[in-house]
């Protein structure tokens, strides 16, 4: 079995904002500056790792079903064209 680290989070995906990462049933985004998780202050959204605000978007938690929508319109093609690669092509 292998043990993570409490402050380690499991990343689930990234859309045109930021990475989201899970957290049990809740997912949610973190922050640009410090990959970090974003807490409530007296003045807003703030980064849990240097205090700086950040966009209230930061704050909010999402669903499964929520973030599945997002990721996919990060990539409007996800599961419906096939990219291929170059492997074996001459470059």
């Amino acid at each position: 079995m292998t043990t993570i680290p409490e402050d380690t989070v499991e990343i689930v995906g990234y859309d045109a904002i930021s990475a989201i990462a899970r957290d049990g049933d809740l997912y949610y985004r973190l922050t640009n500056c410090h990959q970090a998780s974003a807490t409530g202050v007296q003045d807003g959204t703030a980064c849990r790792a240097c205090y700086e605000l950040v966009d209230p978007i930061f704050g909010a938690a999402y669903t499964a079903a929520e973030v599945a929508k997002m990721l996919t319109a990060a990539d409007p093609f996800a599961g419906i064209v096939d990219v291929p690669t170059n492997d074996g092509w001459d470059t």
